[in-house]
């Protein structure tokens, strides 16, 4: 699947519409989807089984420079794209993370607000700190107390 997906990409004719990055969890030699639940050892296996297929198909030769780019991109991360099939708080896509963020996203671009990357970066920071926080069932207000308080005593 990943082979067809990247050859598509690769291919100059492929009509844009049909040009799309593969998705992760389709890498597979067998094709099947990986279970939601799989005792360690299983999701050990499955991880080990999914890093050296994707290995393998990142290290063929491409003759599209993005393609070539892209299989770095995934090379280089190998080792943090299946953390969802051995960690059982991890989803399989960032779906949730971002329709957290994506009111605040929103919010910057109507306003025209934090103009510059330095505000931008803290104002991203800390909408993703609450939101994690809120996901854990934390109070948002006492943990952001509590980090300022340790991080102040430290410095």
């Amino acid at each position: 699947m990943l082979r067809r997906r990247l050859a598509l990409y690769e291919n100059p004719n492929t009509p844009p519409s049909r040009r799309r990055y593969p998705r992760r969890r389709s890498c597979s030699r067998s094709g099947r989807r990986y279970p939601d639940s799989s005792p360690p050892e299983e999701a050990a296996r499955l991880v080990e089984e999914a890093k050296e297929e994707m290995l393998r198909l990142t290290r063929e030769p491409y003759s599209s420079e993005e393609v070539s780019r892209f299989a770095v991109k995934i090379r280089n991360g190998v080792d943090h794209w299946f953390t969802f099939l051995t960690t059982p708080d991890v989803e399989p896509t960032n779906n949730r993370a971002e329709r957290v963020l994506r009111e605040h996203v929103l919010q910057r671009k109507i306003m025209e607000t934090l103009r510059n990357k330095k505000g931008t970066f803290i104002h991203e920071t800390i909408m993703t700190l609450l939101a994690t926080w809120k996901q854990r069932r934390l109070n948002p207000s006492e943990t952001l107390a509590a980090t300022l308080s340790l991080k102040w005593q430290n410095s």
